[in-house]
């Protein structure tokens, strides 16, 4: 929004609106171009822009890591016109991620990429990055948009309707993308570089043992404007009144601990039982949701003797052979 409409225009936007965009990559080499027909609520098919260009795109060869700098692709579409350095998008479910691509090798097929840019995180679905085959886009100068404003949670239809020698592709034959709006230009961005005890947690070699600090360097969607601040940048001042909420799940998913509304860049978790944790962060801002969240894996040991009988013995709950401990 902010490169696309200028970061006055989207920080101008009212709290429930946003655009419709699509990314999409060349069919075939005799098609230049695109018209994108677009519509809400089973209205009628318009094509308000009748000349968009197809984005860049390849496939992601190797699997990469949450804090990875380079990535590999393959079955690559026009990657020629991707301008350096460029935002791209590595497409993988709700946790898409944007990263900037400052360098491509056209010898190995390797990016040089900064992760984690403007408001996605790098962890992917389950916090070990992205596999291998995820779809990648190049953004800058190829989002198709109908320019038109939506509420949030309306349901846009898109179908690119291709300009080959031989015409324009039927409507009836095009594929529907659909793009659920969410308002995510007035959304708080997430926090960044999240650590466990002052350790990356890919870089964790065992498990941590008792209480442990999960911390976190902080973003600001409205001073970061247009700039692709990569996670690995110093912390941001944030907006006023911004907060952020940790929730910690057991192996089996079930919710163990909530802390909400914390107004600084630490939290001291302790989980109770030996398990391999899973924890979610967020920030929060007038009332908003970043709309992507950190997932953080964390194999975690109870070094707690827990509470003990008058005989010693270790005190177990009931129904459970978990240890019951204090803080």
């Amino acid at each position: 929004m902010c490169s696309t409409c200028g970061a006055s225009t989207a920080n101008s936007l009212p709290p429930l609106v946003g655009y419709d965009g699509v990314l999409v990559s060349r069919p075939d080499s005799l098609c230049q171009s695109y018209a994108l027909a677009t519509e809400v609520g089973g209205a009628t098919f318009f094509a308000a822009n009748q000349n968009e260009l197809f984005a860049p795109s390849a496939l992601l060869a190797i699997t990469i890591g949450p804090f990875a700098t380079s990535m590999t692709l393959e079955t690559l579409i026009d990657i020629q016109a991707a301008p350096l350095p460029c935002a791209a998008l590595i497409v993988d479910g709700t946790s898409s991620e944007i990263v900037n691509v400052t360098a491509f090798n056209a010898t190995t097929l390797v990016c040089t990429i900064a992760r984690g840019c403007v408001d996605t995180v790098s962890g992917g679905p389950a916090g070990f990055g992205h596999a291998a085959g995820v779809e990648i886009f190049f953004i800058d100068n190829y989002v198709g948009s109908d320019g038109e404003q939506y509420t949030a949670t309306e349901v846009v239809h898109n179908k690119p309707l291709p300009n080959a020698p031989l015409g324009q592709l039927s409507i009836s034959l095009a594929p529907d993308i659909t793009c659920t709006i969410a308002g995510r230009a007035l959304l708080p961005y997430p926090p960044a570089m999240p650590l466990i005890n002052g350790t990356r947690y890919d870089l964790l070699t065992g498990p941590v043992t008792g209480a442990f600090t999960l911390s976190w360097i902080e973003r600001n969607r409205v001073t970061q404007a247009d700039t692709m601040v990569d996670q690995s940048m110093s912390s941001v001042t944030p907006e006023a009144g911004t907060t952020y909420t940790v929730r910690v799940y057991s192996s089996s998913a079930v919710l163990l601990a909530t802390y909400a509304g914390i107004a600084t860049t630490s939290i001291l978790i302790n989980s109770g039982a030996s398990d391999t944790l899973t924890l979610q962060l967020e920030a929060q801002c007038n009332g908003l949701t970043s709309m992507e969240h950190w997932v953080i894996p964390v194999t975690f040991t109870n070094n707690s003797v827990g509470m003990l009988t008058e005989t010693g013995d270790t005190m177990i709950t009931e129904g459970t052979s978990d240890q019951m401990f204090t803080e």
